[in-house]
């Protein structure tokens, strides 16, 4: 929903987020595209943290 904090979500190492939507403005010329990353965890020892099962 617009404007409204989302519920917290537990996330594991391997994740996809998506950080908003796709927006193009009025003029149909300009185009500002959601963030897509890939989360990486590690823990203090260097090891990476378990992927979702």
């Amino acid at each position: 929903k617009c404007n409204e904090e989302s519920l917290p979500f537990e996330i594991f190492s391997g994740d996809v987020v998506q950080f908003g939507v796709d927006v193009t403005e009025n003029n149909r010329k300009t185009t500002h595209n959601c963030i897509i990353i890939e989360v990486k965890l590690y823990h203090s020892d260097g090891n990476e943290a378990l992927p979702r099962r």
